[in-house]
């Protein structure tokens, strides 16, 4: 795209007016046929509160919907602020284009038959991305199912979800889905739920505007107060950062729902780090970083979007639960546990004026339990223990667990939503059975109320953590900034020089030397010659004997590695071992000798690694090292650039760091920070390091960096 052409295409408030408050539309396939897409959005525009001028456009027709048909893009009055294309997928580039000879720049394409077809329809989808760059064209699409403006009644959309003369709630949240379907879902769920949204935009196939862009757009909206996102795939991270980042800014909620973690995992097979590193992790660190709230359903991001616009905003992690039923608190109890949540002992003086208000056979202990003949009666102190527990400082939320409720449900659901008024704090409601009247009342009175345990637990435990500040948010004194270093230029040509993409133990250690990377044993690499001669590397003892080879990710595998090496007779013995060893297992050719390196005194064993993320790029690992590496679950994703706090901040409360108890965590978090910040900044066509095992010494002792693999990007493959 040229300079011009892309000054041309309209962005921000201009785009955002130009797809959800056109004045003028132009609809290019729309027919008498109602239920054409482009004919189904004609009529649903000419229901808006103020409909657009619209110009259908059909060279077979006179009229569609009582309106005045025009034969082709060249007939149009004037230059339209939005252009609908629903015409044959083969038909849609000329239609675009010849709508652009006319002045048009954006568009909204409903066609399918693209990408997600097959490998001529993702042709004409590259088609259409090219010619959007040349011409400067906004375009939404292809696939989409429209946009809706749910304030101004706008609705540019053949979705169902608009059809009849009912007015749809307009709320504060933004929707933008990559999905029209689940888009429409979502909304309709709202809507049964007296919550309204502000808007949706479906972003179809994105072939040139993405959710990213768009729903950055989104955010000059001054009647946005949240952003929603349903996303199947990222192709641009960077964008969907820097989305986050503005949203955090702003002080705008996103609540994102993502599909299809499970497909997006990546294996790795030369390094641990890769596998561990997988994309769920990395798009949970990200969330964790911008303060995104994550969900994993439908029905918990339309719970989240209530809770991120109501007052008082959600509090934290620490549960306090008032029920009737014991075992029911112990369900929700059970619930939280599983989410990450904590149901607190209260405090004494908390507990003692319950103990006042309730029967003697009640339980005061959080989960609270004021037993079934509370409940139902009116007179009881039901409203008073739920102000108390609310009061206290050691809970954060407040849910109430009921059920049933026959004739005296709608009373307590009132009484519930007039305590709710006053506590200061976010009150939610599990009620299992609740009648549509009860759901009713505590709907009305802003209450959220949840037909099950987890349905309620899930969203409360996303929002918490989205809540929590991440450490690459916070500002540490103590430490350097989180600033990006450049590489040093000897590690720069030490790269350029490379002709393999997986370089041998001793080219990886030299890598990381050059990148100031501390921890690195004295080493000498023995070349076969010298193995035979049974050489003395000069290092003193004890020594670690290892066979160097690219080829052989997993030394120890094929019998690679003697350790504690004692002598020099046991180190002739040695050298002859492993280098026997790895020409068994890739031939002599594929042997490079024998590293010799001078054994690190014990530590906790610990890997530190560089992956590349297909989304979000590259990304640290830092996990127990050695055999745990795949045996526990444990492992924290560090996003460039980070200082040793921010890095230290992010290992509390893992396994790892109680495995590091007594040890110098300190070094081990400046190795990881000198790391993340030269990735951050440098080290071109480095794709991948893995560090397994770093040794963490005890306090004050450092760490030993005692294996080491680094592969480059396949662009270095020569």
């Amino acid at each position: 795209m040229t300079a011009d052409a892309a000054a041309a295409a309209p962005t921000g408030r201009e785009l955002l007016r130009c797809l959800l408050r056109p004045e003028s539309v132009a609809l290019f396939g729309a027919s008498p046929d109602p239920a054409r897409p482009a004919t189904r959005a004609l009529r649903s525009l000419l229901r808006g509160a103020r409909p657009p001028r619209l110009y259908p456009v059909n060279p077979r027709h006179t009229a569609v919907a009582g309106v005045v048909c025009l034969p082709d893009a060249a007939a149009l009055p004037e230059v339209p602020d939005l252009t609908v294309v629903a015409v044959r997928a083969e038909s849609v580039l000329d239609t675009v284009a010849a709508a652009a000879d006319r002045g048009a720049r954006t568009f909204l394409v409903f066609s399918s038959g693209f990408a997600e077809l097959d490998d001529a329809g993702a042709a004409r989808e590259r088609g259409l991305a090219a010619l959007a760059r040349e011409r400067g064209l906004a375009v939404v699409g292809p696939n989409s199912l429209g946009v809706i403006d749910f304030g101004s009644r706008s609705y540019c959309t053949f979705a169902s979800l608009v059809d009849g003369e009912a007015e749809l709630p307009a709320g504060a949240v933004a929707l933008v889905t990559q999905s029209g379907a689940i888009g429409s879902y979502v909304a309709a769920m709202a809507h049964a739920g007296g919550f309204g949204l502000a808007l949706m935009v479906s972003t179809g196939n994105e072939a040139v505007l993405d959710a990213a862009r768009l729903a950055c757009a989104v955010l000059d909206d001054p009647g946005v107060r949240a952003v929603a996102l349903y996303l199947e795939g990222v192709r641009d991270g960077a964008g969907l950062t820097a989305f986050f980042a503005a949203a955090r800014d702003r002080g705008v909620p996103v609540v994102l729902l993502r599909a299809g973690d499970s497909e997006r995992g990546q294996a790795a097979a030369r390094s641990h780090t890769g596998a561990l590193a997988g994309s769920a992790r990395v798009s949970d660190a990200v969330l964790r970083r911008y303060g995104v709230v994550g969900v994993t359903t439908p029905e918990d991001l339309v719970t989240a979007c209530r809770a991120v616009v109501a007052e008082p905003p959600w509090g934290g992690r620490r549960i306090g639960v008032l029920t009737g039923s014991g075992g029911g608190g112990v369900l929700v109890s059970d619930a939280c546990d599983r989410w990450g949540l904590t149901v607190p002992p209260l405090r004494p003086g908390t507990t003692a004026r319950l103990r006042e208000l309730l029967p003697a056979w009640a339980s005061a202990a959080n989960p609270v339990d004021v037993t079934a003949t509370v409940l139902i009666d009116p007179r009881s102190p039901f409203d008073r223990c739920l102000r108390v527990l609310a009061g206290d400082d050691a809970v954060d939320e407040v849910v109430v667990f009921l059920g049933g409720g026959g004739s005296f449900g709608p009373g307590l659901a009132r009484r519930i939503v007039a305590a709710a008024t006053v506590l200061g704090k976010r009150c939610s409601v599990i009620w299992l059975g609740a009648s549509a009247e009860v759901a009713e009342i505590l709907h009305a009175g802003g209450v959220a109320v949840f037909g099950g345990i987890e349905e309620c637990i899930r969203p409360l435990a996303a929002l918490a953590a989205a809540a929590e500040p991440h450490p690459a948010t916070e500002v540490d004194p103590a430490t350097e900034g989180d600033q990006a270093e450049p590489s040093p230029a000897a590690l720069i040509r030490f790269l350029d020089a490379q002709h393999h993409r997986v370089l041998d133990e001793d080219a990886s250690k030299t890598l990381l030397e050059l990148a100031g990377v501390t921890g690195l044993p004295a080493r000498r690499v023995l070349a076969p010659a010298e193995v035979a001669a049974g050489e003395d590397p000069g290092l003193g003892f004890p020594l670690a004997v290892k066979v160097l080879a690219r080829d052989i990710a997993h030394k120890s595998a094929v019998g690679g590695v003697v350790v504690g090496v004692a002598d020099a007779a046991g180190l002739r013995a040695a050298a002859r071992q492993v280098f026997a060893a790895g020409v068994a297992a890739v031939g002599a050719a594929g042997v490079q000798g024998v590293l010799v390196e001078r054994m690190a005194p014990p530590g906790v064993e610990v890997i530190v690694g560089v992956a590349t993320d297909p989304v979000y790029g590259r990304v640290l690992a830092v996990g127990p090292g050695g055999v745990l590496a795949e045996l526990v679950d444990d492992v924290t994703i560090v996003l460039p650039p980070a200082s040793p706090g921010a890095v230290r901040r992010s290992l509390e409360g893992t396994r790892l760091i109680r495995l590091l108890a007594g040890a110098d965590t300190g070094a081990l978090c400046a190795l990881v920070a000198r790391l993340s910040r030269l990735v951050a900044g440098g080290l071109p066509g480095v794709a991948e390091i893995d560090l397994n095992p770093v040794l963490v010494h005890p306090y004050g002792h450092g760490v030993s960096v005692v294996d080491g693999l680094v592969a480059l990007d396949h662009a270095r493959e020569r």
